[in-house]
């Protein structure tokens, strides 16, 4: 699918092998992994100073040193032997049925050059900018939904354009999670594992570019109540709940592993959330059951490639529980054919969080408490005393609404 010479296969091969043999713990190699300590390289006078190695090298070792973490924490990017397990299998051909729905909300021609034509523009720009302008053309602010008719004698389907923001969609920028969101590898009371664990770097906290969650007006008065009391689980993110979505963006000079080892820790961190949900509920966590709403996504992108993964959790024979993070598909956004489908794959995502996820999780907040079966409302819908707060992280716009170039403001709009 990419362009680039990287192809997802090959970085399938590359990303699931074994991590290397842990180097020896000594303070040197401690502050490599935590990437702390720069090497050292000879001034004119002879001297040391810290300084950065070519780009190259540096980030490569840096990203091994951070796989390498994740890796021993339970986090693995496309593992061969988890994508190729039964669970595996069943999770990836679930989200691929789920992404590949069809639509009918059709990215027009004119979208797509505008798309092609800002991209070049913004080829060298920082991530912000890219993030303000590119995100807005590739996502619409609304979408199409499809609504059967009531009365079963036509057994008509129409399709009505509904806003995002109007379903409850919502989502925050360059926001962190707050501190234990990410799972980290239990030591099970082994004195030996335990004072290894504690020598290494701890997991980077995620600071996602941009991730979509829930308003709570997408629940009832029980529910949200309910939701105030499990801090942590639900709020993890800054005001949004049950976040499902999120997006990793890096520049033309950054390097796009990076993006993939920080959405690795973010989707970890969703996952392990509904864990706690679940458990919260009185249900057990296994890999018998493979239901939709314990799964996550998140995308990788830059000037060149988007990336869709998705997440999910699992229990080794040994009992640990493993997060998996794994490649559904990869585009080359330089290529205009391949961007309607991108669209398609994130409104079927959005779509998704908005509707089966989130009753999904309604149903683990009534058994929590049965009172939230009497709750109503729970569908968005526009409050005069939340205004102010949708104007900052509503499901409609990120960044500064700009002019339209072409003259249509809904195709510059976005979720």
């Amino acid at each position: 699918m990419h362009g680039a010479s990287e192809t997802p296969e090959k970085r399938l091969r590359v990303e699931s092998a074994d991590p290397c043999t842990p180097q020896p713990l000594t303070k040197e190699n401690l502050a490599l992994l935590d990437g702390t300590m720069p090497p050292k390289s000879k001034t004119e006078d002879g001297g040391t100073s810290s300084s950065k190695p070519p780009m190259a090298k540096s980030s490569t070792a840096d990203h091994g040193k951070q796989t390498d973490i994740l890796h021993y924490n339970g986090m693995n990017i496309d593992s061969i032997l988890a994508i190729k397990s039964k669970i595996g299998m069943d999770i990836m051909n679930a989200a691929q049925d789920l992404v590949t729905s069809s639509r009918d909300s059709a990215m027009s021609e004119r979208t797509v050059d505008n798309f092609l034509e800002n991209r070049m523009d913004r080829e060298f720009s920082n991530e912000d900018t890219f993030v303000d302008v590119m995100w807005r053309i590739l996502v619409d602010d609304s979408r199409k939904v499809q609504q059967h008719s009531s009365d079963e004698l036509e057994c008509q389907q129409e399709w009505l354009t509904v806003r995002w923001n109007d379903s409850g969609l919502r989502h925050n920028r360059n926001q962190q999670f707050l501190k234990g969101s990410v799972p980290y590898k239990d030591s099970s009371g082994q004195k030996a594992l335990d004072q290894w664990l504690r020598k290494l770097p701890d997991v980077l906290n995620p600071k996602p570019d941009l991730i979509y969650g829930l308003h709570k007006k997408a629940f009832g008065q029980h529910e949200g109540l309910v939701n105030l009391g499990l801090e942590g689980i639900s709020n993890f993110s800054k005001d949004i709940l049950y976040p499902f979505f999120v997006i990793e963006f890096k520049s033309g000079s950054a390097d796009f592993q990076a993006a993939r080892i920080q959405a690795c820790r973010d989707g970890a961190a969703i996952i392990h959330s509904m864990r706690k949900l679940r458990e919260k509920a009185g249900l057990a966590n296994n890999n018998n059951e493979n239901d939709e709403g314990r799964l996550a996504f998140s995308m990788a992108m830059n000037v060149v490639a988007a990336d869709i993964y998705v997440h999910w959790a699992h229990k080794k024979k040994s009992r640990e529980v493993v997060y998996e993070m794994a490649l559904m598909e990869g585009f080359d956004i330089r290529k205009g054919e391949q961007l309607p489908k991108l669209r398609s794959y994130i409104d079927n995502i959005l779509d998704w969080g908005l509707l089966k996820r989130k009753f999904y999780i309604k149903e683990l907040l009534a058994k929590i408490d049965p009172r939230c079966k009497e709750s109503t409302g729970g569908e968005g819908e526009d409050d005069d005393e939340d205004e102010e707060d949708d104007d900052d992280n509503d499901g409609g716009e990120v960044g500064e609404e700009e002019d339209d170039e072409d003259g249509s403001e809904d195709e510059l709009s976005r979720a």
